[in-house]
Formats: C-alpha cells, structure tokens, sequence
C-alpha cells in the first residue's frame, strides 16, 4: 500500500471512530492502541473510551473488528514514513497537534498501563510531556523541525519512544529485579567490610546511599578500600567496584583517600580495557575537587612524562587545570602556557597533543591562536575524530573559557533513580540477548512464512501483525 493510499484509508476508518476527526488523529490513536497491548481480542473498556467508541462491560466484536482495520491502515510502508504522509496529506490546519491529541487519547484512557510506564521511564514521561505540549499549541524544540516533507526530528522521538515502551513490557514479562533499597539508620550500623560487600554485591545497582556511607567512614574504610584497588581481580573482572570507590574517596578529601585516587587514577594505564573507564573519563575534576599539594605535584609529573599512557596524562592533566583555576588567572595562565609547550616536544605522544588541542580550545588564548590555526582542517574527514575547524575556533574565542568537566555535569546523577532503572533495564535485556544466543536453532517444518501472509495461528491478521514479534 502506497503512503498516500494509507492515508486515504485512515481517512475513511476515521469516520468509525467518533472522537477522531482526521486521519492524522486516527493514525496517532492507533500507534499508541498498538503499543498499549498486543492483544486485541483483549480491547479494554478503557481504551474504545479513548477512541470515542461506544463503551459498555466488555467492548463488542465490532469494537475489535474496528481497531484490527485501523491497524492494518498502517502498512509497513506507512510505519517507515513516520508521520510524513500525513503532514504531506494536510488532512487538517494542525495534523501534527491532531495526531498527538489522538495518541494521547489512549494514553489517559489507559493510567493503569501508562502511568507505570512513565514513572519507570524519564525518558518516556519527558516525551509524553512533549506531545502534550504538541497537542496544546506550545512550541517546543522538537516542533521546530517539523512540517510538511520536514519531519526527522518528531520521527526519530516516536521511534525512540517505541523502543522504550517495548523495553519496558519485556522488563515486566521478565520479572525484573527491585533496585536495592536500603535504610539509613540499618546502613549506619554496618562494618566496613559489609558496606563494601553490599556495594560489590549490588554492582551497577548499588545506591548512592551505601557509597556516601563509605566516604563517611572516612580513614576506617581506608585499608579495605586500597586493598581492593591494589588488586589486579577487579580490574581484570571488568567489576564496577572500583567506580563507587573513587566516588567514596572523592568525597572524603583527606591526603590518605588523595593517595588511593592516585592509585585508581594510574590504573588507567595498567588496565586500558577495563569498561568502566567512560564513567570517569572527563569527569576527575569533578569527583576529585580538592587534591592535596602532593597529589597535584604527582598529577604534573605525569603530565610531564611523555612514556605514560596518554589518557591516564589527559585525566591528570584537568586534575592540574582544575586546581590551577582556583588557584587564579595567573597560575590558570602559567598552566594553559606549559600545556601549549607540549607541542615543542619532539617525542609528545601524538594522541596527548590531540588532548592538549582541545584543553587549548577550551581555555583560549591569543597567544595561541597561531598554534590552533595550524592544525584546524577546511574539510573534516569522518573517519577522523576531534579534528579542529576553522568554525570551532572561531566560536572557542567568541565564547570564552569552557572547561570540559563543567560541560559534563554532576557526575553524581550517576546515583539517580532513572540512571539505576536505566541499567537494570540493560543488564534484563541483554542477559535476554545472551540466553536467546544460546538457545538451539529451530528448525521450520513447513514453508517459511510471509510478513503479509495469514498468520498460521488463524488468528485472520497478517503475520505481521500477529505472531512474528
């Protein structure tokens, strides 16, 4: 079926559903009817409410009958126009407005399913939010690349927003695990070592409650906390302990946690495959805020030493930037200077000077445009990563000094509610990938199956729209 003969037949069903005015609003009720349930002989009294169906105990065959044709309207051909066709079609004045008002019908008609869904969901309570905005005449950025043979930006939210949903339905048929929970004054009476055991326990769970009690401990956590870091085990374990423990030691700010940092800091170089590294690339300054006089001497020394691994330099590097900012323009300057020097070193690692690049470009400077300038590229090339351009620098300047860990955030959000539901969600779904890799392979014992054929479950829908997800 072609995008404009779907349209057309959503046009036509329209008429069936007496609160949907437009096949804009059609098709938008209709994509959330499919993402509500997958079983339509188990329509609920709700859901015909929010297609303006006339409601009753049970919804009638007909009711079913008239959900199974408008889900059949949205062809694969459709789907993967998004809502382009519609917006081409300009069934109404505001088509996309219609088309969110017509999702979001069945949404509040069905709180039961939904409103877990977004509560579980940032991601998702954020976009139900955008297509309420939508649906009210409010403009928001995602409005702005939308129209008439321009509607990317829009299609891209609702593919993502399915995919969300789906994740979600998969996490409650599987019956995922409750993030852990804990009660401050039961934490407080814990040893170290059961802290600790708790935090390795709970892994990539682990509340931020159990990490701030560590710091809390202060020198008592200490030994345990460097005898793990000292281990080879959990670094080569690809195990997230050591992540929580520099969150711990940051927060406790005394020259015996600086000592620890500086050992998770160089294991950087001892361990370059460790996967946990992403979460602290970047962000040292933020979780380290007040290194000692021997700590930030020991940082420099190895921003110095060109043999040293160069991400391990790059993260001792901002340590010394960072202190050098609080420290006042004139040593912030001093520093900026010795970073610019490290390009008339001949042996530089050619990987640091990219990092040294891009401090410069964050802290500009006009004594060093020359040097910036020389290494800017007119067209970039995508197989290269961090190339300068003649755009960059120019906004550099026009925008003044931006350091890299301030761009990054609280790295503390790392502790949120949605950030921990996010990794549950992604530890559920892949240990799902890794079990369905190893099942046997199924051998077909009859003709292989059309997407557009009947279901062979004689349910009377296309396979495609029955058995084959």
């Amino acid at each position: 079926m072609s995008s404009h003969h779907a349209v057309e037949k959503l046009r036509r069903l329209a008429a069936s559903y007496p609160a949907m005015y437009t096949a804009s609003a059609l098709h938008g009720c209709l994509v959330a009817t499919g993402l509500t349930s997958d079983d339509f002989d188990a329509v609920p009294p709700a859901l015909c409410a929010g297609l303006g169906l006339a409601g009753g105990e049970a919804p009638t065959m007909a009711m079913r009958q008239t959900v199974r044709a408008g889900l059949e309207a949205l062809d694969d051909e459709f789907a993967d126009d998004g809502v382009a066709p519609l917006l081409r079609g300009e069934d109404d004045d505001e088509p996309l407005a219609a088309w969110c008002r017509g999702f979001l019908a069945v949404v509040d008609a069905e709180p039961a399913v939904w409103t877990p869904w977004a509560e579980e969901s940032g991601f998702l309570h954020s976009a139900l939010e955008t297509l309420r905005a939508i649906a009210t005449g409010v403009r928001f950025d995602v409005r702005d690349s939308v129209g008439p043979g321009k509607v990317a930006g829009f299609d891209l939210m609702l593919d993502e927003l399915a995919q969300e949903v789906f994740d979600l339905k998969i996490m409650a048929t599987t019956g995922a695990p409750p993030l852990p929970e804990y009660l401050p004054a039961d934490v407080a009476t814990w040893d170290v070592e059961d802290v600790i055991a708790k935090i390795s326990a709970d892994g990539e769970l682990a509340p931020r409650l159990l990490v701030e009690e560590l710091a809390r401990r202060g020198t008592a956590a200490l030994p345990l906390i460097g005898a793990v870091l000292m281990a080879d085990s959990p670094w080569e374990d690809d195990d997230i302990l050591p992540l929580h423990l520099v969150f711990a030691l940051g927060a406790m700010r005394t020259p015996e946690a600086d000592a620890l940092l500086l050992v998770a800091l160089e294991a950087i170089e001892a361990f370059p495959d460790w996967p946990w590294w992403d979460g602290l690339n970047g962000m040292w300054p933020r979780l380290w805020p007040a290194p000692g006089a021997e700590a930030l001497g020991a940082c420099a020394e190895i921003v110095a030493d060109t043999g040293r691994d160069w991400l391990m330099r790059t993260q001792a590097l901002g340590l010394v930037a960072a202190a050098a900012g609080r420290g006042g323009a004139a040593r912030l300057d001093a520093w900026i200077d010795a970073v610019a020097a490290r390009f008339e070193i001949t042996d530089e690692d050619e990987a640091f000077l990219v990092s040294c690049l891009h401090f410069l470009l964050d802290f500009p400077r006009e004594r060093h445009r020359a040097l910036l300038e020389i290494e800017l590229v007119e067209e970039p090339d995508p197989d290269v990563a961090n190339e300068i351009l003649p755009a960059d620098l120019e906004h550099a300047f026009a925008r003044g000094d931006a350091p890299e860990w301030e761009s990054l955030g609280d790295p503390w959000t790392f502790y949120d509610a949605d950030a921990l539901r996010q990794r549950r969600r992604e530890i559920v779904l892949e240990a799902l990938e890794v079990e369905a890799a190893s099942q046997e392979p199924v051998v077909r014992e009859g003709p292989k199956v059309g997407r557009n054929d009947p279901c062979p479950c004689g349910s009377g829908l296309k396979y495609k729209k029955c058995c084959l997800h």
